[in-house]
This record gives C-alpha cells, structure tokens and sequence, in this order.
C-alpha cells in the first residue's frame, strides 16, 4: 500500500469531554468548531496568528456541521423552546471577522441528519435535501437494502451511503440512478466530498485514506504517515489548492495535518 505523508501544521487545543472539529470552506479558510459536553459551540478562525471568535448569535446547541462553498452552516437545537431546530451560516471576512447569518426554521417535516442533510418522508417515500438547497432527492433503494448503511453525504445528486466490514474489500457501487454505496475495508471514520470533483476522500481505522472516483467507481487505499509514524486522523477538513487538510491527534494535542492529494 502506498503511504501518504503528511505534514503537521496549526496546535489545535484539547480538553476532556470536549469534542474538535475543522472545516475548509473553498475558499481555505479553516472554521474550527468546539463542541462541549453540553452540546454548547464555539466557532473560530485562526487569522494572521490569532484567533477569532463569532459572537454566540445562535440560538440552541449546536447539532450538525458542514461547509459549502465559502460558508460553515451548522444546525441548532433549543430544547428551552420546545426542541425548534433552525440552521444558520458562518461566513469570514477578515476586515470585520466571523459574520452569523439565520437561515431559516427546520419544518416540522424535516428530520436533522450530519453534514446537514435534511430528511423528508411522505406517502412512505424519503427524499434527502441540504440545508443549502431546497433540491430534494429521493431515495430510490428499499430500505430494507440500506440496512446496514449510514448516508454520509450528497455528491453530485447522488446519496452516498458507507459500510463497515472488516473482512471485506473496500469497494464502491451505483446501485440505482440516485444511491451510491462504499463499503469500507475497516471501521469508517470520516469523509470529505465536494461537487467541484468526482472524488470523495474517506478515512478508515484512522490511518488509511481512501479515495472513490464517482465517475468510474475506481477505489484506491493508502498508508498514512506523519514524521515517520502512522497517522492517527478523526476529520478530514477539506481539499484546498491541491492539498487535503485533515484534523487528527498526537499524545500532547491534536493537530492539523496537510498533503498533497494521491489522486487526481
């Protein structure tokens, strides 16, 4: 298995019971989010060497995340106020900082899902839209065949659902027009996907990357290295300039990590 190398960039700070996360919008910039026992948020950038916070303008803990485009939208939930669910967007702007938009109210009819994917059922049919589009697309497989698998993600139209099996070969598969599976060769621990490429990246057992080819299903897996020792990797952020940014820990402190991407 090739390796992959990377590099270790930004400190990123660690405490019990406190849960990181990083996201890359397209643009670059990193949003960092703090998730406390409590569900209670903490969104930053790290600027020119400092950090800069958004004010708490939301209202809720804050329950999913996902970047689009230029933005970090992230879905709340007011258990204070009859458990409302309403999402907003992060946006920076370096003269003026982190900038908190509302979006808008769950509807009623919307199941919150991560990467803030939006559930609807009707007439025993389920569609699944983004918090950034009101296009909805159903899904087209019987339950019953989806059983043993978790919906990761919407890449280019289609749904992407992943599996665990730790005796099988790490494979991908359009089973219908709008239902793409990946079974994973290990225990799946995060994925990244953009529409701007056919690519999605995952990560399996925390040290190996794997890279899909949605036009062609091809599936390759890599090592992963970091100062000469195995990757230890929770987050891949994103995919900026050529370069996949991931957010993984050491014994002192997680750490994000930089390199430049196996597959073109």
């Amino acid at each position: 298995m090739e390796t992959v190398v990377f590099t270790r960039g930004e400190r990123v700070e660690r405490g019990n019971n406190i849960q990181y996360y990083a996201y890359q919008a397209r643009n670059g910039t990193v949003f960092f989010v703090k998730i406390d026992s409590l569900f209670k948020g903490d969104i930053y950038v790290t600027f020119e060497g400092n950090k800069v916070r958004a004010d708490e303008s939301w209202t809720g803990e804050i329950r999913s995340r996902a970047v689009h485009g230029d933005e970090l939208y992230f879905r709340t939930k007011d258990y204070e106020n009859r458990g409302e669910e309403m999402i907003y967007k992060a946006s920076f702007h370096p003269s003026s900082g982190i900038k908190i938009d509302f979006v808008r109210d769950m509807e009623k009819d919307e199941e919150g899902f991560d990467s803030m994917m939006l559930l609807r059922e009707k007439n025993g049919v389920e569609s699944v839209s983004q918090a950034w589009s009101d296009e909805s697309i159903v899904v087209d497989v019987d339950k019953k065949e989806l059983m043993e698998y978790l919906l990761i993600g919407v890449h280019k139209k289609k749904l992407i659902y992943v599996k665990n099996s730790r005796n099988a070969t790490t494979s991908a598969e359009a089973i219908s027009p709008n239902v793409t599976v990946i079974t994973v060769g290990g225990s799946f621990s995060g994925d990244y996907m953009d529409d701007s490429s056919p690519l999605i990246y995952l990560l399996a057992d925390w040290i190996n990357l794997i890279v899909v080819n949605t036009n062609t299903m091809e599936v390759r897996s890599f090592g992963t290295s970091v100062n000469g020792e195995k990757g230890s990797f929770f987050n891949i952020s994103g995919v900026h300039e050529g370069k996949i940014c991931v957010l993984g820990e050491e014994e002192d402190a997680n750490y994000l990590y930089t390199a430049k991407i196996p597959v073109k």
